[in-house]
């Protein structure tokens, strides 16, 4: 994924697509600043950083040195990823992974502030590539990262967006099971009816209760146990399930079916 990222991102920003017409535009765009008498200042390559330190490479030699990092980060990751899913993970191999990553983290960092800050004592890289000035080819994938990274930044706060807005709205259901944690005492007698209970209902007897078997079982054999009203509630209302479901597999357990026969049981003597 992020391979196709950066390659969608190399794409909409690649020079030899838009070179010609590009500085075309900006000498125009020039010529009308200084025939309105504003002076454009020069693009400056970038050669110290934010605390005056002088790159001994100048500009090409940072973006080179960013490149590495961030490809060592990137690199380290996949490493971490493949070997800690076949469970053999080196302790050192794993020190040597992490300090990569934090490497990696905090280059990419740096990339958002060449790119797009004037936090040093040139012309930000942004600026040098809309302004048509001849990139190298470190610099130039340096900015496709610090663009990707605001893409990803923005698909980030999207989605805590959505989640904070899916709380603050949360379906009357779910905000009271939320919510409410009666003191429950479940005796072994409860529990074996909740366990017969839960064979009745496990319809393909695969150790879990979906929705659909759910409601079946409310229909057949929970008015006599439970009354009508929370039997109702359970055919009638789509999230009473998802109250109750803590590890979000959108079906119940045993332990997950008692907690909530155990609820509704304590609804009825209330």
């Amino acid at each position: 994924m992020l391979a196709l990222a950066l390659l969608v991102a190399a794409a909409g920003l690649q020079p030899s697509l838009r070179k010609s017409t590009q500085k075309d535009e900006f000498h125009v765009a020039s010529y009308a600043l200084q025939k309105q008498g504003v002076e454009t200042e020069p693009v400056k390559e970038i050669t110290r950083d934010m605390f005056g330190f002088k790159f001994q490479d100048g500009q090409n030699g940072m973006c080179k040195m960013l490149m590495f990092m961030v490809c060592a980060g990137i690199f380290a990751q996949c490493v971490e990823g493949c070997m800690g899913g076949l469970g053999g993970f080196d302790p050192l191999t794993k020190l040597a992974c992490q300090f990569l990553q934090i490497l990696g983290s905090g280059a990419s960092t740096l990339t958002l502030i060449y790119v797009f800050t004037n936090w040093h004592n040139g012309t930000r890289i942004w600026d040098q590539y809309t302004s048509g000035a001849d990139l190298s080819t470190a610099c130039y994938w340096v900015m496709v990262l610090a663009v990707l990274q605001l893409a990803m930044c923005g698909c980030l706060c999207c989605c805590t967006a959505t989640v904070i807005i899916g709380a603050a709205t949360m379906h009357p259901t779910l905000k009271r099971m939320k919510t409410e944690d009666p003191d429950i005492v479940i005796t072994p007698r409860m529990k074996q009816i909740c366990e017969e209970c839960f064979n009745l209902a496990d319809k393909n007897k695969d150790g879990k209760v979906d929705a659909a078997e759910l409601r079946e079982f409310a229909k057949e054999g929970l008015i006599d146990l439970l009354g009508v009203i929370n039997v109702a509630t359970i055919r009638n209302d789509p999230l009473f399930l998802e109250a109750f479901d803590k590890n979000g597999d959108h079906k119940l357990d045993l332990e997950e079916f008692t907690a909530m026969m155990a609820y509704l049981t304590t609804q009825i003597k209330d």
